[in-house]
């Protein structure tokens, strides 16, 4: 301890920071030396998921505001939202919304905020207040929504400001420049800025609208427009065009861009090439005019090289095109050689960027193995046999992010075999095929994968993949399973009984089963009338022990399924129940397997869901549960 006391402080809070929150409150006992260490680090950033840690927060803040240091004043980043993940796009998210009192009171129990961040709907609910003044040291707030709400709080914060996000139906049903102006004048100082597409009308920019942003933000070092409700205006490709981008001045601040809108027509790569020549991060899913004559595909081809060879300090580079070949080739890769400043290749993931052909293929290791990040492979299009496919992985050093499709449940990918070939590998998405693990255990002294995601879509799955994903990634976190199927063992009724996620020593940030069965060998499995996905689940966590299952939908949308734990009667019940399944030795005759159903004291909706077994869950903890066992079922 003597040694460690000697540490400076901010490298004993570097340490600290690796901690989880739960470690960290423990350290805060462990000595005196130690206590203020753990106790900054524990109040810097706090991350607020649910209501019930909204009401603990907001206890533990009052009951210390009396001390000579509150826990208020510790906290530098503030977020309250619910996270999201890519795996839960389908999902509604219940909104986290701060009582108004709380955040009246915030800038006095949190003086020295920088960061906060709330979901957008919460400025509907809350005003502005003479107190949000004291909040001196703020350089970001939650994203803009709502013009008339958020100019107060721009007028007293927005000169400390160094970051802005807003939603776009703040600048669309008026001027889009004159709104531009208003929002931008007050916060000049911004480093960030981020354009957001919302579920309102569409917002059409244009050039004259980004140099308009780039006149009034002139420390922008990042520019971000995403979303499917806003639109770049299409530009003439004729010589005026040209002439008019190049009276532009160039905006060699800016370093990172990401345009991910409804359209971006190619021709706006002449205007990126030309206005930011010190690029040092791109990000662009183009589109063209599929009506364009093949003569012109040439064009856009060179757009793509222009790009390049005037960015020459591109390292991350993420694109996307209808046309793969458009940029992926040959040429594009020597210019990115010779800039010597590349180090990421990443084709935009579900953006028309897959490769369907060996050749496509062949060019991307040859060229492109120590470059590319992340793959989308549409294996069924491909002359090449899945192993081989599997084998030639290995000589991306890089990658990723990888994306397999088949045609069929026939074609398998062995787990093992994935992983080895992919060392790097965080995020894996299947589509079609079998993923199958080995029987063994992996070895104890086995190199740990870093694989992070898993998401199958129509895919069945062997019985111990997730036993082997278990002692074989410790840090995977977001799991998604569409219209999946697990292989079940003929004459072996625990196979198919219960579909098992067993991962103890995991902290899940999502868990999706939109749409889960059991692939019986037996076809009087199979009922007139209803899904055979299934729709109850036993979650087993280290707080507690509960059964949930699929009720319906909300407000007679099937997109949005609701989910209820059962009654302790019921869960009793059925716990029994499948106890006693999983133990037979022998598959149940038709007969006698509806009669054991019938005899549950349970209610019908119930007594049907029996039918098709459950989901056994284990882990640490599950942050999102999404359960959707009707996908099939008629209305």
């Amino acid at each position: 301890m003597a040694q460690t006391t000697n540490l400076p402080t901010e490298i004993l809070i570097q340490i600290v920071n690796y901690l989880t929150p739960q470690e960290k409150q423990s350290g805060l006992f462990i000595c005196q030396d130690w206590y203020h260490v753990f106790r900054y680090s524990l109040y810097h950033s706090i991350s607020i998921r649910t209501i019930c840690q909204l009401e603990l927060f907001l206890q533990s803040l009052i009951e210390s505001s009396a001390n000579a240091m509150p826990n208020g004043y510790l906290i530098k980043n503030l977020f309250i939202q619910r996270k999201t993940v890519a795996c839960l796009e389908k999902m509604t998210q219940e909104r986290l919304i701060i009582p108004r009192f709380l955040f009246e009171q915030l800038p006095d129990l949190c003086p020295n905020l920088e960061v906060l961040d709330f979901d957008p709907e919460t400025w509907k609910f809350v005003c502005f207040h003479s107190n949000v003044s004291k909040w001196t040291h703020m350089r970001r707030l939650p994203k803009l929504s709502n013009l008339g709400a958020n100019l107060p709080f721009l007028r007293d914060l927005g000169q400390g400001l160094e970051s802005l996000s807003i939603q776009s139906s703040m600048i669309v049903d008026i001027s889009t420049q004159g709104r531009l102006v208003s929002i931008l004048s007050l916060a000049p100082n911004i480093c960030s800025l981020e354009i957001k597409g919302d579920k309102e009308s569409t917002l059409n920019l244009t050039l004259s609208d980004i140099e308009t942003i780039h006149q009034l933000s002139l420390h922008l070092i990042r520019l971000e427009i995403v979303g499917d409700n806003i639109r770049l205006v299409p530009m003439e490709d004729d010589q005026e065009t040209i002439k008019k981008i190049s009276g532009f001045p160039t905006t060699p601040q800016l370093i990172s861009l990401r345009i991910d809108a409804r359209m971006t027509p190619v021709t706006w790569l002449r205007y990126v090439s030309h206005k930011y020549p010190r690029l040092k991060y791109l990000s662009m899913d183009v589109h063209y005019d599929t009506s364009n004559p093949m003569e012109n595909f040439q064009t856009e081809k060179d757009l793509f090289l222009d790009l390049v060879r005037k960015c020459r300090h591109i390292e991350v580079l993420e694109l996307s095109c209808p046309v793969l070949t458009h940029w992926l080739n040959g040429s594009l890769f020597e210019l990115l050689k010779a800039n010597r400043c590349i180090q990421e290749i990443k084709p935009i993931p579900q953006r028309c960027s897959q490769i369907k052909r060996d050749a496509d293929f062949s060019l991307a290791i040859n060229l492109g193995r120590h470059f590319l990040t992340a793959l989308e492979i549409e294996q069924w299009r491909m002359d090449t046999k899945l192993p081989l496919t599997v084998q030639k992985l290995s000589n991306f050093t890089k990658l990723r992010y990888l994306g397999l499709k088949c045609d069929s449940y026939h074609e398998e990918y062995q787990l093992d075999l994935l992983l080895a070939s992919c060392p790097v590998l965080e995020t894996l998405s299947i589509e079609w095929g079998s993923l199958i693990a080995p029987d063994k255990k992996p070895a104890t002294n086995r190199r740990r994968h870093p694989l992070t995601a898993l998401r199958m879509t129509f895919a069945s799955f062997s019985m111990n993949v997730f036993e082997y994903l278990s002692a074989s990634c410790p840090y995977i976190s977001a799991i998604s399973m569409t219209k999946c199927k697990q292989l079940c063992i003929i004459n072996n009724v625990p196979s198919q009984t219960v579909v098992e996620l067993n991962l103890p020593n995991h902290h899940l940030d999502s868990l999706v089963l939109n749409g889960v069965r059991l692939d019986y060998s037996n076809a009087s499995m199979f009922y007139h009338g209803f899904s055979s996905y299934i729709r109850i689940a036993s979650l087993t966590t280290s707080q507690r022990n509960v059964w949930q299952h699929h009720i319906g939908y909300k407000a007679n949308d099937r997109k949005f399924p609701i989910i209820a734990p059962l009654d302790q009667n019921d869960a009793l019940n059925i716990q029994s129940y499948f106890d006693q399944r999983e133990s037979s030795h022998t598959v149940h005759s038709s007969k006698q397997f509806l009669k054991n159903i019938s005899a549950q004291k349970v209610n019908n909706m119930l007594k049907a869901n029996l039918m098709f077994g459950y989901i056994r869950v284990c882990c640490k903890s599950i942050d999102e549960f999404y359960l959707d066992g009707n996908v099939n079922c008629q209305v």
